[in-house]
């Protein structure tokens, strides 16, 4: 699965500029970042970004599903839920220059984008539920 994140602010720029053009009216805009990753990409740039290392497991899609709908049986708010199963398997991409195409500028890029994770107090947490205690 492919993945192609836009960051929120650059986000927030086409949403106030489709506010402010009575010409986007009734308009769709399919909105990606400027590059294409796996989630496995992702977490590396993430882990990267907070100068961690941690080892990776990999599970096949039907225990990824059982484990989801297990999650929501007895999780309040699972961690993981069927629906973010189905949609990793499907590519959530448009054309790279679709920002820059449809609103005149260029989206951040997705490394450049994750400073705000350092330093977060959850941080730890985060990483340690998913990869074990650091």
């Amino acid at each position: 699965t492919r993945l192609q994140p836009l960051w929120v602010e650059d986000l927030a720029a086409c949403i106030e500029r489709c506010l402010e053009n009575q010409k986007t009216v009734g308009q769709t805009f399919t909105l990606g970042g400027p590059g294409y990753f796996t989630l496995n990409d992702v977490l590396d740039i993430i882990a990267k970004a907070l100068k961690v290392r941690r080892r990776k497991v990999f599970i096949s899609v039907p225990l990824a599903r059982t484990l989801a709908e297990t999650m929501e049986r007895m999780m309040p708010q699972p961690l993981l839920t069927t629906t973010m199963v189905d949609l990793l398997g499907v590519d959530a991409t448009t054309d790279v220059s679709s920002v820059m195409r449809s609103f005149g500028f260029e989206p951040a890029r997705f490394a450049e984008t994750l400073d705000y994770l350092r330093g977060q107090p959850w941080r730890r947490r985060f990483w340690g539920m998913f990869f074990g205690r650091p």
